[in-house]
Protein backbone atom coordinates (compact mmCIF):
# COMPACT_ATOMS: atom_id res chain seq x y z
CA UNK A 1 0.00 0.00 0.00
CA UNK A 2 2.86 2.48 0.77
CA UNK A 3 4.03 1.93 -2.63
CA UNK A 4 1.26 2.56 -4.24
CA UNK A 5 0.63 5.92 -2.02
CA UNK A 6 4.00 7.12 -3.23
CA UNK A 7 3.85 6.24 -6.85
CA UNK A 8 0.58 8.09 -7.08
CA UNK A 9 2.33 11.02 -4.51
CA UNK A 10 5.42 10.92 -7.30
CA UNK A 11 2.57 11.08 -10.52
CA UNK A 12 0.48 13.61 -8.62
CA UNK A 13 4.49 15.92 -8.27
CA UNK A 14 4.97 14.93 -11.80
CA UNK A 15 1.82 16.26 -13.12
CA UNK A 16 1.72 19.28 -11.05
CA UNK A 17 5.36 20.46 -11.94
CA UNK A 18 4.11 19.80 -15.65
CA UNK A 19 1.62 21.91 -15.85
CA UNK A 20 3.70 24.61 -13.98
CA UNK A 21 6.42 24.14 -16.55
CA UNK A 22 3.81 24.45 -19.02
CA UNK A 23 1.79 27.77 -17.99
CA UNK A 24 5.42 29.41 -16.58
CA UNK A 25 6.22 28.40 -20.96
CA UNK A 26 3.03 29.95 -21.72
CA UNK A 27 3.36 33.20 -20.25
CA UNK A 28 6.31 33.53 -21.45
CA UNK A 29 5.88 32.65 -24.85
CA UNK A 30 3.08 35.49 -24.48
CA UNK A 31 5.12 37.86 -23.03
CA UNK A 32 7.56 37.71 -25.73
CA UNK A 33 4.54 37.80 -28.50
CA UNK A 34 3.29 41.05 -26.73
CA UNK A 35 6.96 42.64 -26.69
CA UNK A 36 7.48 41.91 -30.74
CA UNK A 37 3.72 43.47 -31.36
CA UNK A 38 5.15 46.56 -29.22
CA UNK A 39 7.61 46.86 -30.97
CA UNK A 40 6.25 46.43 -34.61
CA UNK A 41 3.75 48.86 -33.67
CA UNK A 42 6.19 51.70 -32.88
CA UNK A 43 8.36 50.71 -35.50
CA UNK A 44 4.94 51.12 -37.90
CA UNK A 45 4.59 54.80 -35.59
CA UNK A 46 7.78 55.90 -36.42
CA UNK A 47 8.06 55.33 -39.41
CA UNK A 48 4.27 57.24 -40.13
CA UNK A 49 5.35 59.94 -37.91
CA UNK A 50 8.84 60.31 -40.38
CA UNK A 51 6.19 60.24 -43.02
CA UNK A 52 3.84 62.56 -42.28
CA UNK A 53 6.93 65.16 -40.94
CA UNK A 54 8.08 64.90 -44.69
CA UNK A 55 4.90 65.54 -46.13
CA UNK A 56 4.65 68.64 -43.98
CA UNK A 57 7.79 70.00 -45.08
CA UNK A 58 7.31 69.24 -48.73
CA UNK A 59 3.88 70.92 -48.72
CA UNK A 60 5.11 74.14 -47.09
CA UNK A 61 7.84 73.98 -49.63
CA UNK A 62 5.38 72.99 -52.45
CA UNK A 63 3.50 76.17 -51.59
CA UNK A 64 6.34 78.98 -52.58
CA UNK A 65 6.83 76.64 -55.91
CA UNK A 66 2.88 76.98 -56.41
CA UNK A 67 3.02 80.87 -56.24
CA UNK A 68 5.75 81.26 -57.69
CA UNK A 69 3.95 79.32 -60.75
CA UNK A 70 0.86 81.38 -60.76
CA UNK A 71 2.34 84.88 -60.31
CA UNK A 72 5.34 84.57 -62.53
CA UNK A 73 5.02 82.07 -65.07
CA UNK A 74 1.25 82.45 -65.41
CA UNK A 75 1.26 86.25 -64.31
CA UNK A 76 -1.72 85.41 -62.15
CA UNK A 77 -3.35 87.82 -59.88
CA UNK A 78 -3.62 85.44 -57.03
CA UNK A 79 -1.60 83.49 -54.50
CA UNK A 80 -1.12 80.02 -53.27
CA UNK A 81 -3.04 80.15 -49.85
CA UNK A 82 -2.12 76.55 -48.90
CA UNK A 83 -0.65 73.02 -49.60
CA UNK A 84 -1.92 69.55 -48.90
CA UNK A 85 -0.66 66.38 -49.76
CA UNK A 86 -2.97 63.44 -49.81
CA UNK A 87 -0.72 60.47 -50.94
CA UNK A 88 2.52 59.21 -51.66
CA UNK A 89 2.58 57.98 -55.17
CA UNK A 90 6.14 55.92 -54.83
CA UNK A 91 9.14 56.97 -55.08
CA UNK A 92 10.02 60.89 -54.31
CA UNK A 93 6.87 61.93 -55.61
CA UNK A 94 3.14 62.60 -54.21
CA UNK A 95 -0.01 63.52 -54.84
CA UNK A 96 -2.04 66.88 -53.56
CA UNK A 97 -4.16 69.78 -54.26
CA UNK A 98 -3.06 73.52 -53.76
CA UNK A 99 -5.54 76.28 -52.85
CA UNK A 100 -5.41 79.25 -54.40
CA UNK A 101 -7.12 82.61 -54.02
CA UNK A 102 -6.99 86.58 -54.92
CA UNK A 103 -7.96 89.87 -52.95
CA UNK A 104 -11.16 89.95 -54.61
CA UNK A 105 -12.35 86.60 -53.08
CA UNK A 106 -12.22 84.23 -56.11
CA UNK A 107 -10.53 81.10 -54.55
CA UNK A 108 -10.43 77.68 -55.92
CA UNK A 109 -8.39 74.59 -55.57
CA UNK A 110 -6.17 72.70 -57.89
CA UNK A 111 -4.50 68.84 -58.17
CA UNK A 112 -0.58 68.95 -58.05
CA UNK A 113 2.07 66.64 -57.96
CA UNK A 114 4.92 67.06 -55.54
CA UNK A 115 8.20 66.10 -56.65
CA UNK A 116 10.85 65.62 -53.37
CA UNK A 117 14.28 66.50 -55.56
CA UNK A 118 16.62 65.20 -52.97
CA UNK A 119 19.66 65.70 -54.80
CA UNK A 120 18.78 69.36 -55.60
CA UNK A 121 17.53 69.86 -51.67
CA UNK A 122 14.05 71.42 -52.90
CA UNK A 123 10.74 70.45 -54.65
CA UNK A 124 9.40 70.54 -57.93
CA UNK A 125 5.44 70.53 -58.97
CA UNK A 126 3.43 69.81 -61.56
CA UNK A 127 -0.18 71.55 -62.61
CA UNK A 128 -1.82 69.59 -65.29
CA UNK A 129 -2.99 71.59 -68.22
CA UNK A 130 -6.46 70.96 -67.18
CA UNK A 131 -5.41 72.88 -64.01
CA UNK A 132 -3.85 75.13 -65.52
CA UNK A 133 -6.88 75.95 -67.67
CA UNK A 134 -8.75 76.05 -63.91
CA UNK A 135 -6.50 78.89 -62.63
CA UNK A 136 -6.60 80.92 -65.90
CA UNK A 137 -10.79 80.84 -65.86
CA UNK A 138 -10.51 81.76 -61.72
CA UNK A 139 -8.33 84.68 -61.50
CA UNK A 140 -7.46 87.70 -63.68
CA UNK A 141 -3.68 88.53 -65.30
CA UNK A 142 -1.40 90.63 -63.08
CA UNK A 143 -1.86 94.04 -64.14
CA UNK A 144 1.68 95.11 -61.96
Amino acid sequence: MTIILGVIAVAVVVVVASNVVINHKEQAHQAALQASESRVQSSKKAKESREESREAGLAKDAKGVVNDMIQNDDNLDAKCTDVTIESHDGGNQYSGYASVEDDYDDSTTIDITVTDVTYEDNVSVEISGDQEDKLSETFYSNDD
